[in-house]
């Protein structure tokens, strides 16, 4: 169904935000053995500084995984609870609920 589906893609996504966040702490703690290594001479803004407006670009966007993930859990459990409803919307289901004529027309 599309649950499986979205909730594949909301897994690979939060994999890439992950993949993200971890190459943000690698270059922030290459910068802090620059900085411990070099003093005064290395003279760049920090990373924490420049990364900052990233991380939470990321944090938002996990929140917004999580309600879309919580959203759509509820979602599902609704449609299930009304599976029956649902599935005499079918196209059989409607034939068969149709009248049928008792005489031909000609």
């Amino acid at each position: 169904m599309i649950f499986g589906v979205l909730q594949d893609l909301r897994r690979v996504s939060i994999e890439e935000l992950k993949k993200v966040e971890t190459s943000l702490d690698k270059e922030s703690s290459e910068d802090a053995e620059m900085r411990d290594k070099y003093g005064s001479r290395w003279n760049r803004p920090a990373s924490a500084a420049l990364n900052s407006s990233m991380r939470e670009k990321i944090a938002g966007y996990n929140a917004n995984l999580t309600a879309a993930g919580d959203s759509d859990a509820r979602l599902e459990q609704r449609l299930m609870q009304n599976n029956a409803a649902f599935s005499a919307l079918s196209i059989d289901a409607a034939v068969s609920q149709m009248p049928r004529l008792q005489v031909r027309l000609h």
